[in-house]
């Protein structure tokens, strides 16, 4: 029953795929996955590594300004 998915501060390099590829054996294809990056820069290597994995562009958002209360 997981609808979003958070990845904050993470790179998203290859060594990481396998760890990703376990949330996405346990999460509904249409999850939306929610990332931040740390510079502008760095969304497209981001986007890049989550479309490689699978997931679909409809189903990634950029987030920014994240406050944990």
């Amino acid at each position: 029953d997981i609808n979003q998915v958070y990845v904050l501060g993470h790179s998203l390099g290859e060594v990481d795929y396998p760890y990703f590829y376990e949330i996405l054996k346990n999460v509904h294809r249409d999850t939306m996955w929610c990332c931040s990056a740390y510079l502008d820069e760095d969304w497209t290597n981001i986007e890049n590594s989550l479309k490689e994995l699978g997931i679909k562009r409809f189903s990634i958002k950029a987030i920014k300004d994240i406050n944990f209360v």
